[in-house]
């Protein structure tokens, strides 16, 4: 029996583009969107600007259907004065069982002057095409980056921007960014043109240029409705609405919905007789800390109901309800348990 394929790492593929080497086909997913952006622009790069036109073309699962011939046609097309040509196929998990049939007899036989990547969020390897391409080795798995690993990120990504920042200036900007890494690298550019010279940033320089933008932070917000200090936390929401706007809510939810679940697991780990630490819950120790007072203020039956609320609640805003109404009744209700009786 063959060995297993393996995935290929983010970190090949960019060494690939480093060479001028890339493979004909890949299947790009996962949750880390920034890093599979930042790698498929990176990609883009191989092409000259003023050839891009003509040697790059991108196709939607869910427009292409089943007419999947298009892609092939283009990728079997000769590059325009350049090695190579590069087809990017976005929302692949749209794409009918004919399409996906039909571009796995291409994968078999693929014209080797053009890349072309298939982007789905979570695809499942059990239909064809996906099967196909991660069998021949070229799946590639942009991996969500845990809470207690985005200090390391941070530290990281800011030396490759060209400057050093202390280990607590690292975990600050995190409590205070999120774990949105675009948001969080957005931030680290600000602290580059303002103190690239400096040899070492530290707090007082992320509190001044990050912090110093934001009255109120999302982290601020959700440790007080994780608290259950409604008056406190309802000032907050207010104020966080009115700096981040229409997407404020979404993102309220959204990291309302991942603390809700931390409160969860570290109640499972306890009651089991086992830590609730950085390593169980995969944050770091600062937030561990946070995470277990918070607990002890919720029972497990409120924790599996609020999360059903937080859901409902998506659906409801993503549905065309006003955002602001819903987010200041799921917090009022968060705090106060009105939905419980």
């Amino acid at each position: 029996m063959p060995a297993k394929a393996k995935e290929i790492s983010p970190g090949y593929v960019l060494a690939q583009v480093e060479k001028d080497s890339l493979f004909p086909f890949y299947l790009f997913y996962g949750e880390n969107q920034f890093l599979l952006e930042k790698t498929i622009n990176k990609i883009k790069k191989i092409i000259p600007d003023d050839l891009r036109d003509l040697n790059q073309q991108i196709f939607y699962g869910d427009e292409i259907k089943s007419d999947f011939a298009r892609i092939i046609d283009a990728a079997r097309s000769i590059p325009f004065i350049c090695k190579q040509r590069l087809i990017i196929v976005r929302r692949a998990d749209s794409l009918s069982a004919s399409a996906q049939q039909g571009l796995v007899s291409y994968i078999d036989n693929p014209s080797l002057s053009t890349c072309i990547i298939f982007v789905a969020f979570k695809p499942d390897f059990r239909k064809k095409l996906y099967s196909a391409i991660k069998n021949k080795g070229r799946a590639v798995n942009f991996k969500e980056i845990y809470d207690n690993q985005i200090p390391a990120w941070i530290k990281k990504t800011a030396r490759k921007t060209g400057f050093d920042i202390t280990d607590n200036a690292c975990v600050f900007l995190h409590q205070i960014a999120g774990n949105n890494l675009s948001e969080v690298a957005n931030e680290l550019d600000k602290l580059f043109i303002r103190y690239g010279n400096k040899t070492t940033i530290g707090t007082k320089e992320v509190q001044e240029v990050v912090a110093s933008s934001r009255n109120y932070t999302i982290f601020e917000l959700i440790d007080e409705v994780s608290s259950k200090h409604v008056n406190r936390a309802m000032i907050i929401l207010d104020r966080f609405l009115q700096q981040e706007g229409v997407e404020g809510s979404l993102q309220v939810l959204g990291m309302l919905i991942r603390q809700i679940k931390l409160i969860g697991w570290a109640k499972s780990l306890m009651s089991e007789g086992l830590p609730a630490d950085s390593k169980h819950l995969k944050v770091h120790p600062f937030v561990v800390k946070k995470i277990i007072q918070q607990s002890k203020k919720w029972q497990t039956e409120e924790i599996e109901q609020a999360l059903t609320f937080l859901y409902l609640a998506d659906k409801a805003i993503k549905s065309g309800s006003k955002g602001d109404v819903v987010i200041e009744n799921v917090v009022s209700m968060l705090c106060r348990s009105y939905y419980l009786k």
